[in-house]
């Protein structure tokens, strides 16, 4: 049996690479968490950056498809007026069906394309769901 004086250097030389060892696997853990953020600080501004592009894409579509609607109304009433002053000739400016395409070529005149509002490329964090005016189109 060795003596304890013998083993004290083998004693202390194990504690150093013990307390060496403990430390290295503290350091490494930090790293790691370390990257581990940074990935998910990434990975939230990706999420950022597709929420904020579907609501764009959503905006885009809901105001094409608001267009469109103004389009087929537009052409609608072209088309009607067309065929009714056809069909009524000279009874026509005092008609009654006169007075609707007044009223309703005015009513395209003050919702149209031109009274809308442009786009906007930024979108707020807080509010990812675009919301139209309550207008016909």
């Amino acid at each position: 049996m060795a003596k304890l004086e013998d083993q004290l250097n083998d004693i202390i030389i194990n504690m150093i690479r013990v307390s060496t060892a403990t430390k290295e696997a503290q350091a490494w853990a930090e790293v790691q968490s370390k990257r581990r953020e940074i990935e998910d600080a990434e990975r939230k501004v990706q999420e950022v950056c597709q929420q904020r592009n579907r609501a764009r894409m959503d905006c885009l579509i809901k105001e094409t498809e608001r267009y469109v609607k103004f389009r087929q109304i537009k052409d609608y009433i072209e088309i009607i007026a067309a065929e009714g002053r056809k069909r009524l000739g000279e009874a026509y400016p005092s008609s009654d069906f006169s007075r609707w395409v007044e009223w309703a070529e005015l009513y395209l005149k003050e919702n149209g394309p031109d009274t809308w509002g442009l786009p906007k490329f930024d979108v707020p964090d807080n509010q990812w769901s675009t919301r139209m005016p309550s207008t016909m189109f």
